[in-house]
């Protein structure tokens, strides 16, 4: 499509801020649409677009909060998205060249946590029952080579760089995942509760390696192929947490024989996976966007310090 895309900030957009307020229009994710009962009910106004600066996007996020009032609904999806942004350090993390930086920066860090939660991370690979996924979850030499990879092709536009690792990370994504529902689905057995930790860690190794896949995706195969990916994300983290909830809930004597601390540590692993969820329905929404605009992919890569709407 060639529509021009109308990138307002907050302060110049006070219709649309009155128009929340009303109950006119409602946030669902990250975009604005009319609200239900309405003849144009569902139908798209605007997407909303936050600063890649975590801070900044706190800041902006609790400005709209506070214009707002009393629009009860709204600011429950706003108040979603703010503890995705701090949890995450931002939400634009599959949509752009500073989300794509983010999402290295963690997926090293995270690699340096796991080795040091070596002995923790066999126990768990070794439930894995999976010979392959055991030598390359162990590998991190390897796979900090392909994120070096990724991230100097990326950084130089060298796309075929980047297409050259598509099936590696998808690789790792995998592993990751078969790891983590091997876990879950023992979510009541003795080391569940000691390797929360490094599960923690896996979670969210799993959630970034979604989110690289998207923005190579985007890159290299168009928006369609990346959507498919973070769709498929959504699709495995629900996933997960109804097998764990439903492992935990199924175990009455296990839950009373918990104690305080290790009862508290598995209620935080669980609003983990709850606050990053909003994040990943936002990444989803902008790569609908951008594969119905491909323009606004320009206008994402922009860093802004206020909230935009995006509207076609």
């Amino acid at each position: 499509m060639s529509a021009e895309i109308l990138a307002r900030t907050l302060s110049s957009a006070p219709e649309i801020v009155e128009g929340i307020r009303s109950g006119l229009y409602q946030v669902w994710g990250g975009v604005v649409r009319y609200a239900a009962g309405h003849p144009k009910g569902g139908q798209i106004v605007a997407h909303l677009q936050f600063p890649s600066n975590a801070e900044q996007a706190s800041e902006q996020i609790a400005r709209l909060q506070e214009a707002l009032g009393g629009a009860q609904e709204s600011l429950g999806v706003l108040q979603n998205l703010q503890y995705a942004n701090v949890a995450l350090s931002g939400l634009n993390l599959a949509v752009s060249v500073a989300g794509f930086a983010i999402v290295c920066k963690k997926l090293n860090g995270i690699s340096e946590q796991l080795t040091q939660q070596s002995e923790k991370l066999d126990m768990l690979i070794e439930m894995a029952r999976d010979a392959k996924a055991r030598e390359e979850m162990r590998d991190n030499a390897s796979f900090s080579s392909v994120l070096w990879t990724v991230q100097q092709s990326g950084e130089q536009g060298d796309l075929q760089g980047l297409r050259s690792q598509v099936r590696e990370i998808r690789d790792q994504y995998e592993i990751t995942k078969l790891t983590l529902n091997r876990a879950a689905a023992g979510a009541t057995g003795k080391d569940f509760v000691a390797s929360l930790s490094v599960l923690q860690s896996l979670q969210q190794r799993m959630m970034y390696l979604g989110f690289l896949q998207a923005y190579v995706q985007q890159r290299t195969a168009g928006e369609k192929y990346a959507i498919r990916v973070l769709q498929e994300l959504q699709a495995d983290w629900l996933q997960m947490n109804t097998v764990i909830i439903k492992s935990i809930a199924a175990n009455q004597e296990w839950i009373e024989q918990l104690t305080q601390e290790a009862g508290d540590n598995i209620i935080s692993f669980l609003e983990y996976r709850k606050t990053a969820a909003p994040a990943i329905e936002y990444q989803t929404s902008m790569l609908e966007f951008t594969a119905s605009y491909p323009q606004a992919v320009a206008l994402l890569n922009e860093d802004v310090s206020e909230i935009r709407f995006l509207a076609a």
